[in-house]
C-alpha cells in the first residue's frame, strides 16, 4: 500500500482555522502501554486476590470492550484513596524509552500544525494542557478562528498557536489537579452530572472539522455523540470529520464516508508497533499547513534571491519577532535601514517588500514611490503602530501599498493574502 495523501479539503480546513485534532491512545503508542496492559499494570501494583482475574487477562486473546470496562471499574474500586490511585496510574503510564524519542517528535510536529485546538483523551505526559471547564469551552467555541490571533507574539514565539484540552484528565499523581477519567463511574460523572461536557463535544462535532488521530472509535459515548450530530445535520457530500486508520480498504472507506460523513485516510501499518507512517503523514500535513512552511514556499529560501526586503530604521526594536521567525526557517531576508538604498537591480526580484511608516522621518512614502517606478514591482506591505492607523492606511493605500498593518497577526495574515499563500491545496503525497 502506498503512502496516503493528505486530502486537500482537510488542508483548507486547517488553514482556515476550522479544524480540531482529536487524539486517542494510538498517538502515544508504543511508548505508553495499551489499555489492557495498563489495567494489568495497575492490578499488579495494587495486588490482592480480588484483582487476580484482571492480572490473568491475556493480550494474545484480546478481551471484549465490555470485559475491559469491568476490569477498569474493578481496578478503580480497589483503590480507596484517590491519591494512591492517581500515583499508581502515573507510574503505570511510564513510557518505554526505546520509543519515547520517536513519539515526542511525532507530537512536536503535530503541535506545529495550526489547529483551532487539540482535544485528547490521553492522560500521559506527551502533551500538557487544560482540564475541561467552561472557560476552556468558551475559548474554543467563541474565541479566535485563525492561528495568528493566538500566537505568542509577545514571547517572540509564533508557534504557540494551539491550545490543548485533556478531556479525560492528566496522570500527574494529584487528584486535585485535573483528575483522571478511567472507569465507568468516572465517565458517568463526567457525562451526566455535568451536562456542559457533552454539550461542548456535540458543539465541536457539529461546528468544527475534526481530525481523529490514534483513535479506535471504541469509546461508546463519543460514538453516540457523533451519531446525534450526524442525525441533526443529515447526509451531505462534504466530510464532517477525518480519521487516520491503518489498512482500510476502499469499500469500507466509501461506505463510512457515505453513512457517517467520516473520511478515512488509510495508511500501511507495516507490521510494526510504532506505525511510522503516522508520523510521516503528520509531517506532510504540517508541511502543507504550518505558517512558516507556507511562507518559505512563497518567499523562497536563502540563495533563491531576496525573498523579503524589509526597510525600517530600527529593526532590532521593531521587528525582531518576525525577522527571527523568517530567518529561522531559512527565508531570504535583506534588512535595510535607509529607503534610499532600495534599488531595482538588487531588490526587484524580491517576493515582498515590508517597510515601517515613521511620521518624523518617513519610510513608507519613499519606499512605495520608489517601487512604483520600477518595471517589475513586488508588493509593498507597511507595518506600523496603531496610532493614527486610519490616516496612515489612507495615505499608503493611495500611494499604492498592498496592505497597511498595525498588529503582528494582521501583518502575517496580510502577507498570506498578498502572496496568495494557501490558495492552492493540492493533495500532498
Amino acid at each position: 500500500m502506498s503512502e496516503p495523501e493528505v486530502p486537500p479539503e482537510l488542508i483548507r480546513e486547517v488553514i482556515a482555522g476550522r479544524c480540531v485534532a482529536f487524539l486517542g491512545a494510538g498517538m502515544s503508542m508504543p511508548a505508553v502501554p495499551g489499555w489492557l496492559e495498563l489495567l494489568v499494570r495497575l492490578a499488579t501494583a495494587r495486588g490482592g486476590e480480588e484483582l487476580g482475574w484482571v492480572r490473568a487477562l491475556n493480550p494474545k486473546v484480546p478481551p471484549s470492550s465490555r470485559v475491559l470496562e469491568v476490569a477498569a471499574q474493578a481496578v478503580r474500586d480497589s483503590f480507596h484513596d484517590d491519591g494512591a490511585f492517581e500515583r499508581a496510574l502515573r507510574d503505570a503510564l511510564s513510557t518505554d524509552h526505546a520509543h519515547r524519542d520517536a513519539i515526542e517528535e511525532r507530537y512536536r510536529r503535530l503541535m506545529e500544525i495550526p489547529f483551532a485546538s487539540v482535544l485528547t483523551t490521553n492522560q500521559d505526559d506527551f502533551l500538557f494542557g487544560d482540564s475541561a471547564s467552561p472557560g476552556v469551552y468558551e475559548a474554543l467555541l467563541r474565541g479566535r478562528s485563525r492561528w495568528s490571533e493566538g500566537a505568542r507574539w509577545d514571547a517572540g514565539d509564533a508557534r504557540g498557536w494551539t491550545s490543548v484540552v485533556k478531556l479525560h484528565g492528566e496522570a500527574n499523581g494529584d487528584p486535585g489537579r485535573n483528575p483522571v477519567v478511567l472507569a465507568q463511574s468516572d465517565y458517568r460523572r463526567r457525562l451526566y452530572e455535568d451536562g456542559r461536557y457533552a454539550n461542548f463535544l456535540r458543539t465541536v462535532f457539529a461546528t468544527r472539522t475534526v481530525l481523529f488521530l490514534g483513535f479506535s472509535f471504541t469509546d461508546a459515548y463519543l460514538n453516540e455523540l457523533r451519531s446525534e450530530v450526524l442525525a441533526m445535520l443529515g447526509r451531505g457530500k462534504l466530510p464532517l470529520a477525518y480519521a487516520l486508520l491503518p489498512d482500510v480498504g476502499p469499500g469500507e472507506r466509501a461506505t463510512v464516508l457515505a453513512s457517517e460523513r467520516l473520511q478515512l485516510v488509510s495508511y500501511p501499518s507495516e507490521g510494526g508497533p510504532g506505525h511510522a507512517a503516522v508520523g510521516r503523514w503528520i509531517e506532510r500535513l504540517r508541511h502543507a499547513t504550518c505558517p512558516p512552511s507556507r511562507l518559505v514556499r512563497a518567499l523562497g529560501r536563502m540563495g533563491d534571491g531576496a525573498g523579503v526586503v524589509w526597510v525600517d530604521r530600527n529593526h532590532h526594536a521593531n521587528n525582531g519577532r518576525l525577522v527571527n521567525l523568517l530567518r529561522g526557517e531559512g527565508v531570504g531576508l535583506r534588512a535595510l535601514t535607509d529607503p534610499g538604498a532600495l534599488n531595482p537591480s538588487d531588490h526587484a526580484s524580491a517576493s515582498l517588500i515590508l517597510c515601517s511608516y515613521d511620521w518624523n522621518n518617513p519610510v513608507a512614502a519613499p519606499v512605495i514611490q520608489a517601487v512604483r517606478a520600477w518595471e517589475d514591482r513586488p508588493p509593498v506591505v507597511v507595518f506600523t503602530g496603531r496610532g493614527s492607523i486610519v490616516e496612515k492606511r489612507r495615505r499608503c493605500m493611495r500611494l499604492g501599498a498592498a496592505a497597511v498593518c498595525s498588529d503582528w497577526d494582521e501583518l502575517y495574515d496580510a502577507i498570506e493574502r498578498v502572496l496568495g499563500v494557501g490558495d492552492e491545496a493540492d493533495p500532498v503525497r
